[in-house]
């Protein structure tokens, strides 16, 4: 009788134990959010920790009106993909927030972004093409230029090394022969 009275206590327990167990790592799992802003926070946690899928998970679920919020979001969203690898995905999200939010101080950095994006992706003619709309929309912008130039250059370097788009021997005046053309402006190397 006591054998089983001490079985009963045991399954109970354990089942006591399995149900708290339950309950935690449900409700950690289940961590939702009930506003854009929680939504973004969380996100912006789990981006810091490195957890990117997660982070992409909580930005998707932000639906808002507020233009600010939308732009921080797609920009975010760039971000995850962009150190998921996936530079595709994040060219969309950073050119969404040039394209939607043009006047948004989030704007300049996700249209330079975009650049980054495509050229990742070898994509050089046209990251070259968003690098020089950059510098024509916003010429006094906080990004750092030297990023942008050294992109820049690098897609010159690939063209020289294809053989095409340039026939210049030094690519630093082909930068700026090209620079000319598009924009009208000074020498920038």
């Amino acid at each position: 009788m006591t054998t089983i009275l001490f079985k009963i206590k045991s399954i109970h327990i354990l089942l006591l134990i399995l149900a708290v167990l339950f309950l935690s790592v449900g409700c950690q799992k289940s961590r939702s959010c009930r506003t854009g802003e929680e939504c973004y926070r969380l996100a912006r946690q789990h981006f810091e920790k490195g957890k990117y899928l997660e982070a992409v998970g909580y930005l998707k679920k932000i639906d808002t009106q507020d233009d600010g919020l939308k732009a921080k979001t797609f920009y975010t969203l760039g971000r995850c993909f962009k150190m998921l690898g996936n530079f595709d995905e994040a060219y969309e999200y950073y050119h969404k927030v040039y394209q939607l939010f043009p006047t948004l101080n989030l704007a300049d950095d996700a249209l330079a972004m975009s650049g980054g994006m495509l050229y990742n992706q070898k994509k050089y003619k046209s990251a070259l093409e968003v690098y020089i709309k950059f510098f024509k929309e916003y010429p006094h912008s906080d990004v750092p230029a030297i990023r942008i130039w050294e992109s820049m250059e690098s897609c010159l370097h690939n063209f020289k090394k294809r053989g095409s788009y340039f026939a210049f021997d030094d690519q630093r005046i082909a930068a700026n022969q090209f620079l000319r053309l598009k924009i009208g402006t000074h020498t920038f190397f």
